[in-house]
């Protein structure tokens, strides 16, 4: 037969195997048994079905230990504080997925990249909606998925096993088949009494002569061997994994889909290997310095001293004794005397005796934060973390602690999200939203943007050495060949680099504009004789700059600044081109000016449901696209990936951006060709259905020409009388495509 397997010399597609070894890699079969070592002897003891882990002391004392060993509870409490403290969220696997090939995509697109075919799907939401159903309530108990995978997370901190049931109900056709199932509830099973079924060779649901163990799920107190049907309900037998056995011995088996087990320290085949194992000696150490402390202050602990008294006299240290008796029982505290006959006398008459050494001497407290420390490190939680406060540096780093702490966290959070939580989506059927823990720390901002801030300075002292710079979409700079010819410094050594925000990989240096003007390397528009403006707030070569420099100097303020001027004179030679305006951009001193102006109005708010920063990045993008001609649908594209929105939110903020963006522009070469304002302007539109009342009362007010402050005060008016408060210049409405244009006389 052949199967898709690895591509080989006569069939790129298929390689032929022999039927046996295909069976093998199904299901495994006896011939291919023996190459299975068998599992430990030492480890695991029970019968040829139930494998029982041998361990130093039952789990039920494990349990009782993690309860009453305050540093063991602290450290288990504190990890399980960590990995659940933000919650969880539910999000979607794909954008897009091909119905036809089944490819998902992380973005979205119309047609599928790897087939071609349009048939693409969104997520479905009824399944995000059960999903959120079950995880509000995972059982008839009203836990939800934190409470029950807080008690699974104790498990695998106390016995390094947890396991979590599925409660299903099954349905079968008139024939007993298996036709479906449905979840009821997800509950956790107490570790003590469930057993893992598998042979000597550790191959789940078998015995050790490879017959398979099967079980019933209406009968679940029976088990069978090779059999297909119950012989009691005739319904179809499912092979199980594990059995509960409870405490009058009865017992319950489970398939490997209703039972989900994992261990987190000391994985294998079948059961892990509790932490507390190897921490047991200093855990029970400082359960007894308790337990000493305790004694040391109470009435049962041990004598302060002795006291010797040295006497011939008998008789009267006895009288003295009985009355130290009666003066015990009225305060235990006191000091017995004990007499030593002496007959001639010549010893001293009283000795004390002190039996008490003071905790100093013992190190008592050394000693406890040692063990506290070591049991702390096997579980990968710091000092820190338990409420040591010691002082910083060396060793007790709070900034360390908190690092190998995190990576415990994560590695837990990890585990969670690929073991139990995959397996209750599976277990519903959610194949298109999957369920995560949120990481416990936020991400440190202010950390990254000194890190970028000094990628910059060391850019800028190999940029002056004479190295080649670019940066990558991953927001690293990569240095090329030394002595190549480059750009002038600008901006204090710093060359100007057009991808400073993480854009795409294709800058305004390596474009050119829809006119097919060149461009110069800075990646402003050269004007007819070749000449370009230059730039009056250059720095000097040596001045120190960086994302965090104040003002006009800083690189991302000057790079979109750049931008804008890049805008100004785009739309300058289309509108001199289009519109014969006789305007010499290189002999205006304003240019500066405006180009401040437009930035300081453009990038001072930030988009619905987008941040700050991602909002930056969006219009850095709206005006890259109209300076190389980009047309509105990969705007849209860029919008929509990179602000996770909605088509429609989208395209309003495409259309709209743009729109102010080339007025506001348009109004400013307007002003310059026509200082005098002797021109007239009118509202210009397409006039389709598409066009707003808005929009076609200001173009019928505006058709026998106006002039700018006319203009834009009909615009204001008219965008108030239809209920938009507050409308931006020459932006009456959301998805505006009108523009000004100067009347023909």
């Amino acid at each position: 037969m052949k199967i898709p397997f690895l591509n080989n010399k006569k069939n790129k597609d298929t390689v032929e195997i022999s039927k046996s070894l295909y069976e093998a890699l199904v299901d495994v079969n006896e011939p291919f048994k023996s190459s299975r070592a068998i599992l430990d002897p030492l480890a695991l003891g029970g019968n040829s079905e139930v494998k029982i882990p041998y361990a130093p002391m039952p789990l039920q004392t494990l349990y009782n230990l993690s309860k009453h060993s305050d540093v063991l509870r602290t450290i288990i409490f504190n990890l399980k504080k960590e990995i659940f403290r933000n919650g969880y969220e539910i999000k979607e696997k794909f954008s897009k997925k091909c119905s036809n090939c089944g490819k998902e995509f992380k973005h979205d697109l119309e047609i599928c990249e790897n087939c071609g075919s349009k048939n693409l799907i969104n997520p479905n939401e009824i399944q995000k909606k059960i999903l959120e159903t079950y995880c509000e309530k995972m059982n008839d108990n009203n836990q939800d998925l934190l409470i029950v995978h807080e008690e699974l997370n104790n498990d695998l901190e106390t016995v390094d096993d947890a396991y979590l049931l599925a409660v299903k109900d099954y349905f079968f056709d008139e024939d007993g088949f298996f036709k479906g199932h449905t979840v009821v509830e997800f509950i956790r099973i107490d570790p003590k009494f469930i057993r893992i079924i598998c042979n000597n060779q550790g191959l789940m649901g078998r015995t050790n002569d490879n017959k398979k163990i099967m079980t019933c799920v209406e009968h679940r107190n029976q088990k069978y061997e090779d059999l297909e049907f119950c012989p009691i309900c005739k319904k179809q037998l499912f092979q199980v994994h594990y059995v509960y056995e409870g405490i009058e011995n009865e017992k319950l088996y489970y398939t490997n889909s209703e039972i989900k087990h994992t261990s987190k320290y000391n994985p294998s085949l079948t059961y892990g290997y509790s932490m507390i194992y190897a921490c047991w000696m200093k855990i029970i150490t400082l359960m007894n310095m308790d337990n000493y402390m305790k004694d040391y202050y109470a009435k049962q602990r041990p004598p302060r001293g002795m006291l010797f008294i040295n006497t011939s006299n008998m008789n009267s240290i006895t009288k003295a004794w009985n009355w130290m008796l009666d003066q015990f029982k009225v305060n235990p505290h006191q000091i017995p005397p004990l007499i030593i006959e002496s007959p001639d006398g010549k010893t001293n008459n009283v000795q004390f005796i002190d039996l008490m050494k003071s905790l100093d001497e013992m190190q008592f407290t050394q000693v406890r934060d040692e063990f506290s420390k070591k049991i702390g490190a096997c579980y990968g939680c710091m000092p820190l973390f338990q409420g040591d406060i010691s002082s910083s540096g060396g060793l007790n780093n709070e900034g360390l602690q908190i690092t190998v702490t995190d990576r415990t966290v994560l590695d837990g959070q990890k585990l969670f999200n690929n073991k139990f939580f995959k397996f209750i989506t599976e277990q519903l059927n959610i194949t298109d939203y999957e369920v995560i823990l949120k990481p416990n720390q936020e991400e440190n901002t202010m950390k990254k943007e000194e890190l970028m801030s000094k990628k910059i300075n060391n850019a800028r002292i190999m940029q002056e050495m004479g190295f080649k710079i670019t940066l990558t979409e991953k927001e690293e700079f990569e240095y090329g060949p030394k002595n190549e010819a480059i750009q002038k410094p600008q901006m204090g050594g710093f060359p100007q680099l057009s991808n400073m925000n993480n854009e795409q990989n294709n800058t305004i240096n390596e474009t050119e504009n829809t006119n097919n003007e060149p461009i110069n390397e800075i990646g402003t528009f050269k004007n007819q004789n070749n000449t370009e403006k230059n730039n009056q707030y250059e720095l000097k070569s040596d001045s120190m700059v960086t994302t965090n420099t104040e003002g006009i100097n800083n690189p991302i303020h000057q790079e979109r600044k750049k931008k804008i001027q890049n805008l100004i004179f785009k739309i300058s030679e289309e509108m001199q081109k289009n519109e014969n305006i006789s305007y010499d951009i290189n002999k205006d001193d304003k240019i500066e000016q405006i180009s401040d102006f437009i930035q300081k109005g453009l990038y001072n708010k930030k988009f619905d449901g987008i941040n700050k920063s991602t909002s930056d990045l969006i219009k850095d993008y709206i005006l890259k696209s109209i300076i190389e001609g980009k047309d509105l649908n990969s705007v849209v594209k860029y919008i929509m990936n990179k602000g996770k929105t909605d088509k429609q939110q989208a395209e309003t903020i495409a259309s709209t951006e743009r729109q102010s963006l080339i007025n506001k522009t348009r109004e400013y070469i307007y002003n310059q060709s026509d200082p005098e304002g002797e021109t007239r302007y009118k509202w210009l539109n397409p006039l389709d259905k598409r066009t707003s009342k808005i929009c076609k009362n200001i173009t019928e007010n505006s058709k026998q020409g106006l002039t700018l402050n006319e203009l834009k005060e009909l615009i204001k008016q008219e965008a108030n009388n239809n209920g938009m408060k507050d409308p931006r210049e020459w932006t009456p409405h959301p998805n505006c495509r009108s523009v000004m244009v100067r009347t023909i006389q």
